[in-house]
């Protein structure tokens, strides 16, 4: 993890994304459920946000408790292809998630 942030300014980074429509891709590690999905932050709240994956789909993440951080990426990072421009990782002990802003 890079630097740490705290859980509002985590939210405030997210809730900017949102509000600019930008392309993501949501990955959660070590937990009974795993997923990973590409689409656009629907909703963000003070508890957590939601993913859109398409007009029919969406997953939601309740970050109360988390450690936040951004991540350090390396430069041409890609996932899938898709380059990305920055990373926050959200780690607390039932679970590790990543959600990376890809390039436009």
């Amino acid at each position: 993890m890079g630097a740490k942030i705290s859980l509002s300014e985590c939210l405030l980074v997210l809730r900017g994304w949102c509000d600019s429509k930008r392309r993501i891709r949501a990955v959660l590690k070590d937990s009974p459920v795993s997923f990973a999905v590409f689409g656009t932050i629907y909703g963000v709240n003070e508890h957590g946000f939601s993913v859109s994956i398409d007009e029919f789909n969406m997953v939601a993440a309740w970050l109360e408790g988390c450690t936040c951080g951004f991540i350090d990426m390396p430069a041409g990072e890609e996932v899938l292809g898709k380059p990305i421009e920055s990373g926050l990782l959200a780690l607390r002990k039932d679970f590790n998630l990543t959600v990376m802003l890809l390039r436009e």
